[in-house]
């Protein structure tokens, strides 16, 4: 796609942001009722993570809240805010911990005991060097009924969590307590040092562990997501388990997209398929949680093997996995862009990503997606001089937008942002 296009699509919109970044969380024109820009927290800096829309039309928000002047000190708890559809705050939630604890993902459980709950995973540092991980059952007011910690492993990172109609529940992640045993490529005359092993966690309806795979064969790499596909399951992850096509003489331990489908256990993947160059770097940050014209869609960031020029990269496979439908860059350009979040809408894909200037500053960029990774149109959101980043992204019922972000306001501190557009992308 051409950055002119890109260019010449948000100009327009990106001064009416402009307007916005500035006004207070609720002081909105009545003009903009529907549609809008609207900002939530209190003291502190608010990051933004992820949403649910309910069937009644509240949605709640996910985000982790810092408190304290400097990085050093700051305390993190998760921050939960629930609005209506006109961005109104119904109320908000500061959960309780006795640790540093950062918000990772928030799902309903459709499946269960219970069922029309939802389900709040957290990552909280025990230790200076021992992340653990926690599910929070939460109700509809926002009240916390009961929660889980999960620490089998020396330190392991949640990234998502996702409930099933039977009940079971799968949690995606990685861990740093490697299987030194697993499978590396002994072509490397000089291997990297195992960083990680991707994990997936199986869990009971009542939350304990039925068992747990820390997938080896990589350097580095997670498990971004479990989403059920028919009467089994596909995993989506990134991995450095694929190396470059002129092994050994470069010793480089690429990373790919990594999609499989399993009956139960992950371990016994019945079908592979892989996406990406071997002569650059994808890492997956974000996959689909349903079907979209029997495909799904993973979308991460594509770099060289250093990390730089970083461009948005998304692919769509078919669910079964049976071929990759497309795959390839949806952002690049003068500026470095990195992938943010992906949905599935009634006819597209739902997709964000963050654009980064020189001074390390981003903005927040929507695209409309086909399956062929054709796109409808793409908009800009943020300020002059702010650093504003994208976190999830929803379409309405109703066919409207419906965008999760993190906005600066006034350079001053981080607020929750709630963009709410017409199907077109206009206010």
């Amino acid at each position: 796609m051409k950055f002119q296009k890109l260019l010449f699509g948000c100009l327009w919109l990106t001064g009416s942001v402009l307007l916005f970044t500035c006004d207070t969380k609720n002081n909105i024109d009545p003009a903009f009722k529907n549609y809008f820009i609207k900002y939530y927290g209190e003291d502190g800096n608010h990051e933004a993570k992820d949403f649910v829309v309910n069937d009644d039309g509240t949605v709640i928000i996910l985000g982790t809240v810092s408190f304290g002047q400097t990085q050093a000190v700051q305390t993190r708890r998760v921050y939960i805010v629930k609005t209506d559809l006109e961005g109104n705050e119904l109320w908000n939630r500061t959960l309780g911990s006795t640790f540093n604890e950062e918000a990772a993902d928030i799902e309903s459980i459709i499946g269960g005991p219970d069922a029309g709950n939802f389900l709040i995973l957290s990552n909280f540092d025990r230790a200076a060097d021992r992340t653990n991980m926690r599910l929070t059952v939460i109700n509809s007011n926002g009240d916390s009924l009961k929660s889980y910690e999960y620490s089998q492993y020396l330190s392991l990172r949640g990234l998502s969590v996702t409930s099933s109609a039977s009940g079971i529940m799968y949690i995606s992640g990685l861990t740093t307590d490697i299987d030194a045993g697993s499978d590396k490529n002994v072509l490397l005359t000089t291997p990297p040092p195992i960083l990680e092993d991707y994990l997936i966690i199986r869990l009971r309806n009542d939350y304990t562990i039925e068992f747990d795979d820390r997938i080896g064969g990589s350097y580095e790499g997670a498990a971004v997501k479990v989403v059920p596909s028919g009467s089994s399951f596909v995993y989506a992850a990134y991995s450095d388990e694929l190396t470059s096509s002129n092994l050994p003489d470069n010793n480089e331990h690429e990373h790919n997209f990594i999609f499989r489908l399993f009956l139960s256990n992950p371990t016994s993947a019945a079908v592979s398929l892989f996406s990406g160059s071997l002569n650059l770097d994808e890492k997956m940050i974000a996959f689909t949680d349903k079907p979209l014209f029997n495909t799904f869609c993973a979308i991460g960031t594509q770099s060289d093997f250093n990390g730089a020029n970083r461009k948005a990269y998304a692919t769509v496979v078919s669910s079964s996995l049976s071929s990759v439908i497309a795959e390839g860059v949806v952002l690049s350009g003068p500026n470095e862009y990195e992938g943010v979040a992906v949905s599935a809408a009634s006819t597209s894909y739902l997709m964000l990503a963050n654009e980064i200037n020189s001074a390390n500053r981003r903005d927040i960029v929507f695209i409309k997606m086909s399956t062929g990774l054709v796109p409808e149109f793409t908009i800009k959101f943020g300020a002059v001089d702010n650093d504003d980043r994208g976190a999830a992204v929803a379409e309405l019922p109703s066919g409207d937008i419906l965008i999760l972000g993190t906005m600066q306001l006034a350079g001053q501190q981080d607020k929750i942002a709630l963009i709410k557009l017409r199907p077109n992308g206009t206010f």
